[in-house]
């Protein structure tokens, strides 16, 4: 009969150990720093999310009270004319405002000119 040898051990050493599928053992200081480092990751990851939900919520309250300063002084100030400014028209341009703004000016000056001269 003749020898045959597997594909898998045609390469390999007949006195060699085989240790490439075998996991190196650690040292019980190895253990332990492993699991050190892997809880401060834990924590750290935890305090990240804890300071990441305080900063979102602080935002929402700071928004909120922005919110509420504007209700008051709107409810506060309703009355007083002198603050009242009509609505401005979105759909206008500054050009236009300004011309028409330029437009009242010059009408005020006709009617100032026309009573100077009905005094002179």
């Amino acid at each position: 009969m003749p020898v045959v040898t597997r594909k898998t051990n045609a390469t390999a050493h007949p006195s060699r150990i085989v240790t490439q599928s075998q996991q190196t053992k650690r040292t019980k200081e190895q253990i332990q720093a492993n699991n050190a480092k892997a809880k401060q990751a834990t924590i750290a990851k935890q305090e990240k999310a804890t300071a990441d939900h305080h900063a979102i919520v602080r935002g929402i309250k700071e928004l909120e009270y922005a919110e509420e300063l504007g209700e008051m002084d709107e409810h506060t100030h309703a009355h007083r004319p002198d603050l009242f400014h009509p609505p401005i028209n979105s759909q206008q341009t500054n050009e236009e405002r300004v011309s028409e703004d330029d437009d009242d000016n010059d009408q005020e000056r006709v009617l100032e000119d026309d009573d100077d001269n009905d005094q002179g």
